[in-house]
């Protein structure tokens, strides 16, 4: 449950700023196509994880993929569904499955918005 956490956390975080980077303040257009990557420390001291989410607008249609590792290091593609680009925002979901469960990542963003994550908690 905590790697699902951390992973709608790193999207949301990546979202809003990739859209804050997109919108052009003087005609407030939102574009968001590019390719965005961060980088999340690993478990346990392991090796830093890198994911990449490219995305690409037509009109009000956002269409990607979100490239992260996945177990033992390789990476996992997932396609973006329900993408829209909105006035200066952006949103779309992203499904994820594992052992034959089903989970869906809904990311709306504005450039306005903001996200706070929670302070990590101390090792013991």
């Amino acid at each position: 449950m905590k790697l699902k956490s951390q992973f709608l956390l790193n999207t949301i975080v990546a979202a809003s700023f990739l859209l804050g980077v997109a919108t052009q303040a003087e005609d407030k257009k939102t574009d968001a196509t590019g390719t965005w990557s961060w980088t999340v420390t690993g478990r346990n001291g392991g090796p830093e994880r890198v994911s990449k989410l490219t995305l690409k607008a037509e009109g009000d249609k956002l269409t990607g993929k979100l490239s992260a590792p996945g177990r033992e290091g390789q990476n996992t593609d997932t396609a973006i569904a329900d993408g829209k680009v909105e006035g200066d925002a952006i949103s779309f979901s992203i499904v994820r499955e594992f052992n034959g469960n089903s989970s869906t990542i809904k990311v709306p963003s504005a450039p306005e918005e903001t996200v706070t994550l929670p302070p990590e908690p101390s090792s013991r």
